[in-house]
């Protein structure tokens, strides 16, 4: 860094980092089978409320991997994202991952989910199997403490306030694409923007736990 003439050497680390892992669905993994079951399961299921909001919304109740169904398109999707969460813990920890809970979301005209966490499990995620654009981005949100710091008013100190660097940000937005799976932590708040157009957003959203054995 160049202070007044003198040039200073000062390095820059990130010692308290969060991961967000994203991939798409194998190609050979086909949506429309998946989302048909999500609405046939919807017309026999009362919807849930717990982050969702609006009044055409659905949230189902929870539903866990059964290794005895067989041409099921939603257990198989599990038996996918899970191996996939396997795959991502096991590149630097130990213990196995457990499936503590799964359930599908839709979406419709102006829905959406307030801020929220998922207390009790290890890793979060979600799919996006319906999504058009418009249709709500996914916003991963940082500690209050840190977004008290970082308020409006100091984000206009940066010299470009549209693309903050990584350590001062403290609210990402991704946009939902058809196959895309997205993983964090569970204790980040995170919650979906409005669907501000007319075509459903569909998305199975899971939790697993990790069976550490010392």
């Amino acid at each position: 860094i160049n202070d007044g003439g003198r040039i200073m050497d000062v390095t820059r680390d990130y010692y308290f980092p969060k991961p967000v892992w994203r991939t798409s669905l194998l190609k050979d993994i086909e949506l429309k089978p998946i989302v048909d079951q999500i609405y046939r399961l919807e017309k026999i299921n009362k919807s849930r409320h717990r982050s969702n909001r609006g009044p055409l919304n659905f949230q189902s109740e929870d539903f866990k991997y059964d290794a005895d169904k067989k041409d099921d398109a939603l257990n198989d999707l599990l038996v996918h994202i899970g191996s996939l969460v396997y795959a991502i813990h096991q590149t630097d920890r130990r213990g196995e991952v457990i499936l503590s809970n799964a359930w599908f979301n839709i979406n419709r005209k102006d829905g959406m989910n307030i801020p929220h966490t998922h207390p009790g499990s290890m890793y979060s995620g979600v799919i996006w199997l319906k999504a058009s654009e418009g249709s709500g981005e996914f916003v991963i949100n940082e500690t209050e403490e840190r977004m008290m710091i970082q308020s409006d008013s100091f984000y206009g100190r940066l010299k470009d306030p549209t693309n903050p660097p990584p350590h001062w940000c403290c609210e990402w937005s991704f946009k939902p694409i058809e196959g895309d799976i997205l993983i964090f932590p569970s204790f980040l708040s995170h919650q979906v923007m409005p669907n501000n157009n007319e075509d459903d957003r569909i998305s199975v959203s899971f939790n697993f736990q990790v069976n550490d054995q010392w």
